[in-house]
């Protein structure tokens, strides 16, 4: 099994899937490395694999060929429920239920403490805003998050995200509602204490830029990799950003 005391490396090595009803194939050889701790963004277009990339690397869909190592460890070979304690993916504000807000945070884990849920409360800009709740953190929250504004619902979905001390974070672009300056400092308030490898899916600009390395994936290859200030200059954003 992996070593959990530290966060996980990714290595992809000619990995290659495609879905039974499809023509072509959502990833062809995809190649890559994620060091342990570096923040790193995977962008695209529709249908460029980054959806069928993301599902296989939380543990979702199978029926893939080529490689994936976890911390050298193929992913096949691990347990998957074992694996996926050790990971976080935020979802949509659908993954919220009806119960209060630290009981959404927490999901019935009983390893994490109140006091850990405050503190990713406050990592994700939500501190104030609940302590200025009559129930605090003890606040019912509707089912699906109805009622929610999509930045809250997202910010706490985050929260769960990170009270979970992932050793691998795997963000979808959830960040809507959120302005440039806001999501900046949202996105650095995440990883300032986050020991964990990062890797989000968006082709959000803020996002990119605030990440350590971007690749970008096009027509389920790898088109280009580098830092955003790198891929702007010399045009491979331009049909993504």
């Amino acid at each position: 099994m992996p070593d959990t005391s530290k966060a996980f490396s990714v290595e992809l090595h000619e990995l290659h899937y495609q879905q039974p009803e499809e023509k072509t194939a959502a990833l062809q050889s995809v190649s890559l490395r994620v060091e342990p701790n570096e923040k790193v963004c995977i962008a695209g277009n529709s249908g460029s694999g980054m959806i069928s990339l993301a599902e296989i690397l939380a543990g979702t869909i199978s029926g893939y060929s080529g490689g994936v190592l976890i911390n050298g460890f193929g992913l096949r070979d691990l347990d998957l429920t074992y694996y996926r304690d050790h990971i976080s993916a935020n979802g949509t504000s659908d993954d919220l239920f009806e119960g209060t807000l630290i009981d959404n945070i927490l999901v019935g884990n009983p390893k994490i403490q109140t006091t850990e849920a405050i503190r990713v409360l406050e990592q994700v800009g939500l501190q104030k805003l609940v302590s200025s709740w009559a129930m605090g953190i003890d606040t019912p929250l509707p089912s699906e998050g109805k009622g929610l504004s999509p930045e809250l619902a997202h910010r706490i979905i985050l929260a769960r995200c990170l009270a979970r001390k992932p050793k691998l974070m795997l963000l979808h672009d959830h960040f809507s509602g959120i302005t440039g300056k806001e999501k900046s400092a949202l996105f650095r308030n995440l990883t300032a204490h986050l020991d964990a490898t990062l890797i989000c899916f968006s082709a959000d600009p803020v996002i990119m830029s605030n990440c350590d390395r971007v690749i970008i994936l096009e027509n389920g290859t790898v088109k280009a990799s580098g830092n955003y200030t790198s891929l702007v200059q010399n045009g491979l954003l331009v049909n993504i950003i």
